[in-house]
């Protein structure tokens, strides 16, 4: 097995960057969530700190167990953003990627118009 230096693979471990960088839309979103994140306000390892509650209690149960599973995808994408944030990948296409992931998985439940989620 032929072995491979530090430095090239710690080059190769490093997620592509974007030399177009991130969008206005994503820029901002990352900003209000490592916001919440900062604040406390949003926990990445309790699912239901995403959920905002007033909307949700309204809703039936069967929605409800939907949105709590949509709720714990959603808080793992929120770590894998954290993290690629915090080690300094804020252009890569994995950034970028798990930013639209979990803005689409927060439209496809928000289409009629309510907040369900409080990011």
């Amino acid at each position: 097995m032929q072995m491979i230096d530090e430095k090239t693979q710690k080059k190769l471990n490093e997620p592509l960057k974007d030399p177009t960088g991130t969008t206005s839309a994503q820029e901002s979103f990352l900003e209000k969530l490592m916001r919440l994140i900062k604040e406390g306000v949003v926990d990445p390892m309790k699912p239901s700190t995403i959920i905002n509650t007033a909307v949700y209690d309204t809703l039936p149960e069967e929605t409800k167990g939907k949105i709590d599973l949509e709720a714990i995808n959603m808080a793992s994408a929120i770590r894998e953003i954290r993290d690629l944030f915090e080690s300094g990948n804020n252009e890569s296409f994995q950034l970028q990627n798990r930013i639209e992931s979990l803005r689409e998985i927060q439209a496809r439940h928000e289409e009629d118009g309510k907040d369900l989620f409080i990011i």
